[in-house]
């Protein structure tokens, strides 16, 4: 087997995550709150008969959530700012409204996902500014007959503003902007059959992975100013937790994207062409970058946070 044409008749996932020294935190609403956000997300009716059987299979939510808050395990981003501002206080056990954000959030990225996946450029990029037009207008009355997601994303942002600073409400509608731009990127590439370098690659799939606007929630009670929220602290980490999101989300992803021929956006099918390697030496490329950022991670934590 010599390119990523060849057949694999069995692909294993790597225990990439054996070595992170912080047990994972499940916030103890997350049971309730899980459900008020799935039964919101239920009434819209969003999905055809068997997009609706694929989401009722996987916990979306608890699993965006254990993805997108890898830096949460125990030192989260915010803590980093807390920490930045002299304040260890903070718990966000106590705000499971801000945890419904963030299951809110999860089912509004599915959505979007779902419906752009299919999509050439030119349709996507009507969708995404369908949805940023409602992120920033949450109370204008939106056209009759327009695509569902400019009420998805609408009703999200509504409830998420009760209950969210000035500043992170820029920080969500900032990043989520992000996101959306590079979903049309990724359907123009789409489109064009263009595979990327895994420099490029990264670059363009730190955006698009989700994980910015992930980290908001657990500063939706904090002011912060831009002295701490850009910290070269902050900034540093916040970049090699997405990557980790990135690799690992792409190694739980490749057999389903492999198989409906939509692999070119995945770390794996990158690493096979550039290094003109096999399945196995991709994934063992992966597993070993994946190590290589956790230290990149550990070794930049500051000793006055230690």
């Amino acid at each position: 087997m010599n390119s990523c044409d060849d057949q694999v008749d069995m692909l294993y996932l790597p225990d990439y995550m054996a070595n992170w020294p912080w047990r994972r935190n499940i916030n103890e609403h997350y049971e309730e709150i899980s459900a008020m956000s799935d039964a919101w997300f239920r009434g819209f009716n969003a999905f055809t008969p068997r997009s609706q059987l694929a989401f009722d299979k996987c916990d979306f939510e608890l699993f965006k959530i254990r993805a997108a808050c890898l830096s949460c395990l125990s030192l989260g981003l915010e803590r980093w700012a807390m920490i930045t501002e002299g304040c260890w206080c903070i718990n966000h056990d106590e705000f499971p409204e801000h945890l419904r954000t963030g299951c809110d959030l999860m089912n509004l990225f599915f959505v979007v996902d779902e419906y752009t996946d299919v999509e050439p450029a030119p349709v996507v990029r009507g969708m995404v500014d369908i949805v940023i037009d409602a992120l920033n207008n949450p109370y204008k009355t939106r056209p009759e007959g327009e695509i569902l997601l400019g009420k998805v994303a609408q009703e999200f942002w509504q409830l998420a503003i009760k209950t969210a600073t000035p500043t992170s409400q820029r920080h969500m509608v900032e990043s989520l902007t992000a996101y959306l731009e590079s979903v049309v990127q990724q359907a123009a590439d789409r489109d064009s059959n263009t595979l990327r370098t895994i420099d490029t690659y990264l670059h363009n799939r730190r955006q698009n992975i989700g994980a910015r606007p992930s980290f908001v929630p657990m500063e939706l009670d904090l002011d912060l100013p831009n002295h701490v929220f850009y910290h070269p602290v902050i900034v540093e980490l916040s970049v090699y937790i997405t990557d980790l999101i990135i690799l690992g989300n792409d190694i739980a992803s490749y057999n389903k994207e492999q198989a409906v021929g939509d692999d070119r956006h995945n770390i794996l099918t990158i690493a096979m062409r550039q290094f003109d390697i096999d399945f196995l030496g991709a994934m063992d490329w992966v597993t070993n970058y994946h190590a290589e950022v956790e230290m990149k991670f550990l070794d930049a934590i500051p000793i006055w946070a230690s």
